[in-house]
């Protein structure tokens, strides 16, 4: 349906959106922050996609790459709001089931925080995910039940207790500094899952901070076989929180790619959907693909 098949294609067309839309920078509704590791093409298209379905909001992305795709970006112009972190992954370094994934979104938040950009919202993203229909804020703030409530210390033999219960957090409770965060700050673990997961500034400030007070940028680098993105964040707002778990995203991580139907079903309640394969001609990105392109050019009003 679409002609977009080179970088360049990509880049001319989301500098055009850019610039069509006519978003200030001085603050944003949304920041968007990702993880890319696979190809140039596949991150253009993801980033396309991102901002043609928030084209109601003010946001920025911020993405975090490897040099390989570095390599090609450098050959393009990105619009303004898409900022690459400068901190660049080696190609091997590994992300899946890995606490660099979880590192890198805090490093994205610490850019943020450094370069004093101001922002409402702080959502992370996941590469092989993708929007299906258009987000506004003004709806999703309205849908995050965050309530404070008092904060009850969780005895140690609580907190081994739950560590016991999924099989994804039993790493935590043979790593001495996993464990001892739990235990030393009390906190019964939680998960949910990351992609699509949408916060206030504020909550997410406080998040950074209990990662940087805890030395987690120091202590758990480049482990693998945690799920520190799925733990960490739920688990701090279930122990200060009365929290709903809301995300943007509809998640089939048993399947390697989300189906048709889901997609379709998706709409009603998800604004984007996971997995998407990271494979440019794949039947499931191309359907989706032409789905925002369409939308681009007879809603938004983008003229080629």
């Amino acid at each position: 349906m679409n002609q977009l098949q080179t970088i360049y294609d990509f880049s001319d067309t989301l500098n055009k959106l850019y610039n069509h839309l006519k978003k200030g920078i001085d603050h944003y509704d949304i920041v968007y922050s990702i993880t890319f590791h696979e190809s140039p093409l596949c991150m253009l298209d993801t980033l396309l996609n991102i901002m043609t379905y928030n084209h109601l909001n003010n946001i920025l992305i911020i993405c975090s790459i490897n040099t390989n795709i570095c390599n090609e970006i450098v050959k393009i112009k990105l619009p303004p709001n898409i900022i690459i972190h400068p901190d660049l992954r080696h190609p091997n370094t590994p992300m899946l089931w890995n606490t660099n994934l979880f590192t890198s979104h805090m490093k994205n938040y610490k850019y943020l925080l450094d370069k004093n950009i101001s922002f409402n919202y702080f959502c992370t993203l996941a590469s092989n995910e993708m929007f299906i229909r258009p987000v506004d804020i003004n709806i999703v703030k309205n849908n995050i039940l965050l309530n404070k409530k008092e904060f009850i210390k969780k005895s140690p033999e609580q907190i081994l207790d739950k560590l016991t219960t999924w099989v994804h957090y039993k790493p935590f409770m043979y790593n001495m500094d996993m464990c001892h965060f739990f235990i030393t700050n009390g906190y019964e673990p939680y998960a949910m899952y990351h992609e699509g997961l949408i916060l206030p500034n504020n909550i997410i400030n406080n998040v950074y901070q209990l990662f940087v007070k805890n030395n987690f940028n120091q202590k758990i680098a480049g482990l693998q076989n945690f799920l520190l993105e799925e733990v960490f964040i739920p688990t701090y707002l279930h122990n200060h929180f009365n929290y709903n778990n809301y995300s943007l995203t509809y998640r089939n991580f048993d399947a390697h790619c989300i189906s048709e139907e889901e997609v379709n079903n998706a709409k009603e309640k998800f604004y984007s959907v996971k997995r998407v394969p990271r494979i440019f001609d794949n039947n499931i990105r191309v359907m989706i693909r032409n789905n925002y392109f369409f939308y681009l050019i007879n809603e938004i009003k983008l003229i080629f």
